[in-house]
């Protein structure tokens, strides 16, 4: 996976993408994304593993 981000020139820790999802388990370091949010400050991962958005996007109600 380290090979094909360098390959494809994908740097999760660049300002480039807001979220990179991955497929299954990874060995590339976690990464934040800080915001200001009412006054206080969110942190959020910006490597996130594809799985859990999918189920919750497939199954949910909104339309």
């Amino acid at each position: 996976l380290n090979r094909l981000c360098e390959k494809l020139a994908i740097n999760p820790a660049d300002s480039e993408f807001e979220v990179v999802y991955i497929n299954g388990d990874h060995n590339i370091p976690a990464v934040f994304t800080t915001t200001e949010d009412e006054g206080g400050i969110t942190k959020t991962l910006k490597i996130r593993q594809i799985e859990p958005e999918f189920l919750q996007r497939m199954f949910s109600m909104e339309v």
